[in-house]
């Protein structure tokens, strides 16, 4: 019988460019420590060090410890004979990657008498140099110091790769590199005899940039370096330690050893089971190679929040809402930018590839990164295409059913193909299968983005409200129905791994009863069933006066939440399930013109849509559209772009709109085809294909490209869509104002009113607040029914044109409203203030202050 020792095989650490990212760092305690060196954490950091190093050496320490029975002089006097009597310099310890010193001045220093720094970048090792003689440490006299010792700081400017650690002082050759030592008062440095050997080799923050094979080597030599124990009794020395402190993270899931390789410093952290102090396995492992023992071990506690970045994404994404609300109304009402457009920039200047102040990445493994995003793409598109399916008329899936047939089966799927062929022909070394696999994340339309768009001023203007409806219930459809093509492909794709052998015909069928079946099919039903019970409670306890105002408000996002738990529980589809759901909640109507009297959902929207496209912008991995490893360069992605926004979606519904009820003219078919966005479903569905594609080591480059071409398209189609309607609106202003400056000097007849304007007072007629046209009454002559609503929402104040202020509008769960007297009140003011008459009514009262104010018609 044969026995084979099969070990995991590490990245290997790139010291040249880790050194070469080291010297484009200031040489700063801030720069060392990556932006934390102005908070809490250099001097909890210090503490620590210095307490871990005084349980492993208490004979370091001046002061007697609590368990000594004798005097503190006593102590002292054990301790001075013990390091060779007043004034030699015995004790000595090695700073490895020492930095600026910060190590050797705060934690060194106070506990021996002689550090050696040893640090490759050489610009930060001057700066330690230029700062030592300030160093408190070195400030004493011999005299002050508790051990009558000459404290001494050499500097050695080297990698630890072959540094001589027994003989520091011959290890620089360069005479351009050398630094004089700094000692104590300016006074004249100890012998430099060799071999030495040390009491502490402290490694701190460094040995991730060494490989295993180097770092073996490197402990090795140490461990001869060490000061060997002495003594007996009360002066026995336990000789010297190697201290390693260094960043750690969990095993993998099966328990095998596991590393991180930093691609920002090119540095491997190697992981550990659990945070404190049980297995370490690959750690441990080097240790008994290199014929150590662990004799102490600690996690260092303390370290502030920011660490994970918490603070300061909370920070920016807070900082961002407060900002632009405060001009809110001015962005999004008068320029017409949208929310995630305005989110994604700052995002993208947040994150790690501009001011590198939120870095996602750095919160943990990949893997790590991965279920983040996973989790927070899942809640919010969950939690949008409810709000979706609740915004949606009474009835509407089952009304407009012919419509989204077309738009989700022929549409969809003419989509799919199209973008396959795009992501084919642009991305090298795919085959038009995995170009499959990637173009079904990006098939789908965002319903994130879908209701930016929809929504406001301009749509609500030069937009049928049946358009806006159908983009609505699409989008929010679709990024559920996206599962089948995702799935079908990965079913594919799985016959040259876990399938390997099965004909396309058994993966189809497995395809059609697993997804088509348990997760369409199931999602469908269970989300319909949760709906109706839903909506069916809900109003039992609103009849019976069970159920206050804010959780009557607050029901339909409670609702979001249990689906997507639930759903996820079973395992079927829950972004489609809570689109369903949503559609069967309001089937009649009854909660959805209740709850336009509040704009709780509306604010709920913005603060996830804001959340996850700031988010979706610091995930952007812009490196990797330069690296021709992986196929990719800064045209193919840009070209890809362009095809996808041009030809995925708007040539096929320009084709098929003549039957698709809902579109009427070619004009609205090349809205709702242009209005198309990719956004957080498809963030969505890239973390579910790197799920389910098979990781046998045929797929790696599919799943390495899927996330760098996948969120090209989602920043292409934020960009394009969001200046769409800016373009649109203010190109012919702008055509018209120049126009106008041009001809005005020559013309003698008087100008219209409009070309009058200069350039200031067109900007300024942005920002005028301007009364409501009578076209307020607007109506959309759909099944034959005439459907009254409102133009958008005036900015906020206390008094809008007649409205009352949200603090004395009466709430019909609370107090019972007289129609017929505010009917009569009402008609008696129509015609100075139509629309403040319909804004302040609702449902049938809009019908009933027309026939008051117009007898004559039936």
């Amino acid at each position: 019988m044969t026995t084979n020792v099969v070990r995991v095989v590490h990245p290997t650490p790139d010291v040249a460019k880790g050194i070469e990212y080291w010297e484009s760092v200031p040489a700063t305690v801030d720069g060392v420590l990556g932006g934390f060196g102005n908070g809490t954490l250099p001097r909890i950091d210090a503490l620590g060090s210095r307490t871990f190093l005084l349980r492993v050496l208490p004979s370091l320490s001046s002061t007697a410890p609590c368990s000594y029975n004798g005097t503190p002089q006593e102590w002292l006097a054990h301790r001075i004979k013990q390091r060779g009597g007043p004034g030699k310099t015995v004790t000595r310890a090695l700073d490895c990657g020492a930095g600026i010193g910060r190590v050797s001045e705060h934690s060194l220093l106070p506990l021996v008498d002689e550090v050696h720094l040893v640090e490759p970048v050489h610009k930060f090792l001057q700066e330690a140099k230029r700062n030592s003689p300030n160093w408190a440490p070195l400030k004493q006299t011999e005299a002050s110091s508790p051990f009558h010792a000459k404290k001494a700081a050499f500097f050695h400017t080297s990698p630890l790769q072959g540094f001589p650690i027994a003989r520091p002082y011959s290890a620089v050759k360069d005479a351009s590199l050398q630094l004089a030592p700094t000692v104590m008062n300016g006074e004249a440095p100890p012998p430099m005899d060799e071999p030495v050997q040390y009491d502490v080799i402290w490694c701190q923050w460094c040995l991730q940039h060494l490989s295993e094979k180097d770092l073996l080597a490197f402990l090795e030599e140490a461990k001869k370096a060490l000061r060997p124990p002495s003594g007996s009794g009360e002066d026995t020395y336990p000789g010297g330690v190697i201290v390693v402190k260094e960043n750690v993270c969990r095993d993998s899931e099966d328990g095998t050893e596991a590393t991180w390789y930093d691609e920002e410093d090119f540095s491997v952290t190697r992981y550990v089971a659990q945070a404190y102090i049980s297995s370490r396995k690959l750690y441990e492992r080097l240790y008994s190679t290199a014929k150590l023992e662990v004799v102490h071990s600690e996690v260092q506690l303390g370290f502030p929040e920011e660490l994970f970045d918490v603070s300061k994404g909370l920070a920016i994404m807070g900082g961002f809402i407060v900002f632009y609300g405060l001009f809110s109304y001015v962005v999004k009402e008068r320029f017409y930018i949208s929310e995630p457009l305005l989110a994604t920039t700052v995002g993208i200047l947040a994150g790690p590839h501009v001011l590198n102040w939120v870095d996602p990445f750095s919160w943990g493994s990949q893997e790590d990164t991965n279920e983040v995003t996973y989790q927070i793409a899942r809640l919010v598109i969950g939690i949008q295409v409810l709000f979706t399916g609740i915004t949606l008329p009474e009835k509407y899936l089952w009304k407009k059913k012919y419509s989204l047939m077309v738009l989700l089966l022929l549409v969809m799927t003419a989509a799919w193909f199209t973008t396959a062929l795009f992501v084919w022909g642009m991305i090298k070394d795919l085959s038009y299968l995995e170009a499959l696999c990637i173009a079904a994340a990006v098939t789908p339309t965002d319903p994130v983005l879908a209701n930016s768009i929809t929504s406001g001023r301009f749509a609500e203007e030069h937009v049928e409200e049946r358009v806006r409806h159908i983009i609505l219930a699409e989008s929010g459809a679709n990024d559920g129905l996206g599962f089948p093509f995702l799935f079908l492909a990965v079913y594919l794709l799985a016959r040259t791994h876990s399938d390997y052998g099965e004909s396309v015909g058994d993966e189809v069928w497995r395809w059609f009863y697993s997804v088509i079946v348990y997760q369409i099919l199931l999602s469908c039903v269970y989300g319909a069933l949760l709906g109706y019970l839903a909506r069916k409670v809900l109003r039992w306890a609103a009849e019976h006066k069970l159920i206050d105002m804010h959780n009557f408000f607050s029901y339909g996002f409670a609702l979001a939440m249990f689906t997507l738990g639930t759903a996820g529980l079973f395992g079927t589809d829950d972004i489609l399930a809570c689109f369903v759901a949503g559609n069967s909640f309001t089937w009649d109507d009854w909660f959805r013109l209740r709850q336009e009297e509040t704009d709780f959902q509306e604010i709920l929207d913005m603060l996830f849509n804001t959340a996850i496209f700031l988010y979706i912008g610091m995930i952007i991995p812009w490196q990797d559209y330069s690296d021709t490893a992986i196929g990719m360069n800064g045209w193919r992605v840009v070209v890809l772009g362009i095809l996808v926004i041009l030809f995925r979606r708007l040539p096929w519904v320009m084709l098929t709109y003549k039957i698709i009820p809902a579109l009427r003219t070619w004009k609205e078919a090349c809205f709702a085809g242009w209005f198309g966005p990719i956004g957080v479903g498809a963030v969505y569905y890239i973390e579910v294909a790197i799920r389910k594609v098979p990781d046998d080591g045929t797929r790696d480059h599919m799943r390495r490209v899927v996330a760098p071409v996948v969120l090209f398209c989602v920043f292409s189609s934020v960009l394009t869509h969001g200046i769409t309607v800016p373009i649109v609106y203010f190109g012919p202003h702008v055509v018209r104002q120049t126009r106008t400056l041009t001809v005005t000097r020559t013309r003698t007849a008087p100008a219209s009113e409009h070309e009058k304007r200069s350039w200031r007072e067109f900007f300024a007629s942005l920002f005028a607040d301007k009364e409501p046209l009578s076209e307020d009454l607007e109506r959309s002559e759909e099944n034959g029914k005439e459907e009254v609503y409102e133009r958008p929402a005036q900015p906020f104040s206390r008094s809008v044109h007649g409205q009352l202020p949200p603090d004395e509008q009466i709430n019909p769960h609370h107090q019972h409203i007289d129609k017929s007297s505010q009917i009569a009140t009402e008609s008696l003011n129509l015609l100075a203030k139509p629309a403040a008459a319909l804004r302040r009514l609702r449902g049938g009262d809009a019908a009933e202050v027309q026939r008051a104010h117009c007898p004559d018609r039936t």
